[in-house]
């Protein structure tokens, strides 16, 4: 899609939102944000979200809708709808002792996502088996292996939200779904697999004390718990079917940038799935 280059405009002049890894979120005016991407993200990073946004709105999911794509000093730009409220992280944050509300919202939404169709999207199945050649600290055998594995799971055509998760989900008169730099085409059953990594394991700041440790740990095994009973009613798949994604999506997420101690957590995994006894 052509970029709308907007020279009249100044980041520094345009209110920060919210600061990522990648890119950063600055209001724009007239009920609308622009969501700009770091110098060194691939334009083609921007062009999927964009994508994936456009046909997922399309589609009737709660996502802010797009408008269009700019670029203002030299950064790519996607231009959404602003959306005010806080994230479902946020709420599990303060009322902890809610956890299991919070996760009930959050497998429904996913499941919704997963009624729909996403053709014309990235595949799901070609993508991790790249980001699986590309993984560190896994031996060739230890990738050939778990390409293998990859190779046998059925392949899928549902919209795929690809990093969903509750600092993605937007609450305030309902769930609005945010941030599909990931969205693909697949299997509903590996992208689940991926929450379930994602509300599993985490690296924590060395200085967290054991005590902090042991209540984070423990309100993500009730957040994981709950997701997953409730996304099993809402989607009718079994534990058996999203439980055979894990291997090739912890191997896959090993390419991100991601901290080195969840790395180590993520090649453990993989490494515990390729026993033989498993």
């Amino acid at each position: 899609m052509e970029r709308l280059e907007n020279s009249d405009l100044d980041i520094a002049a345009l209110k920060l939102l919210g600061q990522g890894r990648t890119a950063s979120v600055h209001d724009y005016g007239k009920g609308k944000v622009v969501k700009l991407y770091q110098p060194e993200i691939p334009e083609e990073d921007a062009d999927r979200e964009w994508a994936a946004s456009s046909l997922a709105f399309s589609l009737g999911i709660r996502t802010p809708k797009p408008y269009e794509i700019v670029r203002i000093e030299g950064r790519i730009g996607l231009v959404y709808q602003h959306i005010s409220g806080v994230t479902l992280l946020d709420v599990i944050k303060g009322k902890p002792w809610a956890v299991s509300a919070s996760a009930k919202s959050l497998a429904w939404v996913h499941a919704e996502i997963h009624s729909r169709e996403g053709g014309g999207l990235r595949e799901q199945k070609p993508m991790l088996a790249d980001h699986i050649s590309a993984a560190p600290l896994l031996t060739p055998e230890e990738k050939q292996r778990t390409l293998h594995h990859l190779d046998r799971l059925p392949a899928g055509y549902s919209l795929c939200h690809g990093d969903f998760h509750p600092d993605n989900v937007i609450v305030n008169d309902g769930s609005w779904i945010v941030d599909w730099m990931n969205g693909i085409c697949g299997h509903p059953a590996g992208d689940a697999a991926r929450t379930l990594l994602l509300l599993s394991i985490g690296s924590m700041p060395e200085n967290t004390s054991r005590t902090i440790s042991s209540l984070i740990n423990l309100g993500r095994r009730r957040l994981k718990s709950a997701y997953l009973s409730q996304y099993l009613k809402a989607s009718g798949l079994s534990y058996t079917s999203i439980d055979e994604w894990l291997l090739p999506v912890a191997a896959a997420r090993l390419s991100e940038g991601i901290p080195e101690a969840e790395k180590e957590q993520l090649a453990k995994i993989v490494r515990e799935r390729l026993t033989p006894d498993h």
